[in-house]
């Protein structure tokens, strides 16, 4: 797995406590957990030397007991795994999709060139020539006419449109532009009572929403955590830029089912991604719970 994604208020609410040295030995540990997709070994001192931190082993232990769990195939990381089950189950789907496309292309193929053979009866002197036979025959005389043509004249070749006006040859003819999707009332709801945002794009949250719908996740769900998380940009007095596109919002399942009035997601007024309602005086230092 060379992607995994990666929340940042979910991460800063549960390591602020971590030393600088800590929180490097963990992004380590997430990196080789995700790219190795399995569990990681039960000796520390082996992880340690695996992510370039072997003179640090005490640290690496403190955070495999912290965030991992510890199990006969390895340390385990619930989080990283259902990451994980997520990015197969799409994988495995995409690959079925594509072996059921391209095999019945391959099928209709086989098929075109068994009713396109030979047709001889007995008793009957002629043949009828295959569709292929007859498909190289008109390819070379459009070549054969071609050839003859850049030889005997350089102009450029016309053919007449049904104005009786010329058209040259290769001219540029602009393909037709994909239609607009048509959205369902139901999306037209959540988009309207999706908090304003810059930059958000109605075709590709159209697009996740009918992506989550097919996973069973149903429009009363996500319009309820819609509805949940305009509240809470509200309250926390979020500028326009920091909030959510909507395809990102609809794209995780772990924001339709967050209670977006839990504290844990409540540290983005601490990152500075909000407007604080008071000035801060940073001289003064920092409290014992990590506040200003």
């Amino acid at each position: 797995m060379n992607y995994y994604p990666f929340h940042l208020g979910d991460y800063a609410s549960h390591t602020r406590h971590l030393s600088l040295l800590e929180d490097l030995a963990y992004r380590r540990m997430l990196d080789m957990y995700y790219i190795t997709e399995e569990p990681l070994l039960l000796e520390p001192e082996r992880v340690a030397r695996l992510i370039g931190m072997r003179e640090h082993v005490r640290e690496v232990s403190d955070v495999l007991d912290e965030f991992f769990e510890k199990t006969d195939d390895g340390y385990v990381n619930h989080r990283c795994d259902k990451e994980l089950a997520i990015y197969q189950a799409k994988a495995d789907r995409a690959k079925s999709a594509n072996k059921a496309r391209w095999g019945a292309s391959r099928a209709a193929a086989h098929g075109a060139d068994d009713d396109m053979e030979f047709d001889s009866k007995p008793g009957q002197g002629a043949r009828t020539p295959s569709a292929k036979n007859l498909l190289s025959d008109v390819i070379s005389d459009q070549v054969s006419v071609r050839t003859q043509i850049a030889t005997n004249n350089h102009q450029p070749v016309t053919i007449t449109h049904h104005n009786h006006q010329p058209v040259p040859v290769g001219s540029e003819r602009r393909m037709p532009t994909s239609a607009a999707p048509t959205y369902t009332s139901v999306f037209e709801l959540a988009w309207q009572s999706y908090p304003e945002c810059t930059g958000r794009n109605k075709r590709a949250a159209y697009r996740e929403w009918n992506a989550r719908l097919g996973e069973g996740i149903s429009a009363e769900t996500m319009i309820a955590s819609v509805n949940r998380y305009r509240t809470y940009v509200k309250e926390n007095y979020f500028e326009t830029r920091y909030v959510k596109h909507p395809s990102t919002f609809f794209s995780d399942e772990d924001y339709l089912t967050c209670d977006w009035g839990d504290p844990a997601y409540s540290t983005a007024r601490q990152s500075g991604a909000v407007r604080s309602e008071k000035k801060i005086d940073y001289h003064q230092g920092i409290n014992e719970d990590g506040s200003f």
